[in-house]
């Protein structure tokens, strides 16, 4: 998936400023660079153009709900939890993270520093429709 992302994306301000929106608007936790993996890909396809990502946060959402055998939460503030998190930092990027497997394996720390290298505005975006989210 985050290979495909990372072809995918444009190195042009709108789509990577798209991104850290997404970021900005997925659930966060106590862990503030920690975000849900699958509220963020729901984010991510509604804000971005390009139709390659979409197709990626897509197959994301697909995957999750084929690993997360079952999600509950307690309360509104991590009502957009869907089960699983990943790190996303919004101000600096630790490079000892660059470093384990999943990182190595997935890229996914590329797409992370190739946002924050753009220096995006993490602008959170109006909570859609219920709907809209599923």
């Amino acid at each position: 998936m985050c290979e495909m992302q990372i072809k995918a994306i444009p190195e042009s301000r709108a789509e990577l400023q798209a991104i850290a929106s997404a970021v900005a608007s997925a659930q966060k936790f106590y862990h503030y660079d920690n975000i849900d993996i699958g509220d963020l890909a729901i984010y991510m396809s509604m804000n971005t153009r390009n139709a390659e990502i979409k197709d990626a946060a897509a197959r994301l959402k697909m995957a999750y709900k084929k690993l997360i055998v079952e999600s509950k939460t307690t309360g509104d503030a991590k009502k957009d939890s869907t089960g699983l998190a990943i790190y996303f930092p919004m101000e600096s990027f630790n490079e000892t993270y660059s470093t384990l497997n999943f990182a190595i394996n997935s890229r996914w720390d590329e797409m992370v520093k190739l946002v924050l290298a753009s220096d995006p505005v993490f602008e959170s975006d109006e909570d859609p429709v219920e709907d809209d989210k599923k």
